[in-house]
């Protein structure tokens, strides 16, 4: 037969372990989440400044761009865009300081972009395509061909921006560095590209088609960590 005292002693013993086994758990636990604020703290600490105090471009608002302004024309590798063109800021000689990697966030005023084929009877029944906009920050000395070169070299594909009103929207877009260009000081340039509304059918050329899209930009910030 079993000694009862035994046993009760054999149960504490068995909760002093147990309660000994959650104190270290807690411990660690404790250790673990003080380890994770640390690491919060010191990145909020690393990007503070990046994010209240960005290089900044500055440009007219009231200046608005279309294909007809930049007198645009085709890519001789691709006629359904435009090669690229730099987009003037306020002060005509400023640019701003990045690199690839950094973050920058372009603010339009306006972007706007329409299907003149929709209006067509039949609907597209001849112009199929609707202008759309690229950006990226990249060198001033660079070249259109440089851009696209590393456009490929980096895989990137572009967002096509424009919207059916004249709404005020806000991308993010690349920074890019040419290899044959490695300097950090960036303008934003364009790329007008069209974009087939009917399936089944490839983008026209880009100085006939398309049309109308014009923008105007606010700023460029440039957020580097």
């Amino acid at each position: 037969m079993s000694d009862p005292m035994q046993n009760l002693n054999d149960a504490a013993d068995a909760l002093n372990q147990v309660a000994a086994r959650a104190a270290t758990f807690w411990d660690d636990a404790d250790a673990r989440v003080a380890a994770k604020e640390a690491e919060v703290d010191a990145f909020l600490a690393a990007g503070k400044t990046p994010f209240l105090a960005p290089n900044v471009l500055v440009f007219n608002r009231a200046t608005l761009h279309s294909k007809a302004t930049f007198t645009a024309v085709a890519d001789p590798a691709e006629a359904s865009q435009s090669v690229w063109y730099q987009v003037p800021s306020l002060e005509s000689a400023s640019y701003v300081e990045g690199d690839e990697g950094d973050y920058a966030a372009l603010s339009l005023v306006k972007a706007y972009s329409s299907a003149p084929g929709y209006y067509e009877n039949p609907q597209y029944g001849n112009d199929w395509s609707r202008t759309t906009l690229n950006f990226v920050m990249a060198p001033y000395t660079t070249t259109s061909d440089d851009i696209n070169t590393r456009l490929g070299e980096l895989g990137i594909a572009l967002e096509n921006i424009g919207v059916w009103a004249p709404n005020a929207v806000t991308k993010k877009i690349p920074i890019l560095r040419p290899l044959s260009h490695p300097i950090w000081v960036h303008r934003l340039w364009v790329r007008f590209r069209n974009v087939s509304m009917v399936v089944g059918n490839d983008p026209q050329e880009i100085t006939t088609y398309g049309d109308p899209t014009s923008f105007a930009v606010d700023r460029v910030q440039i957020h580097r960590f």
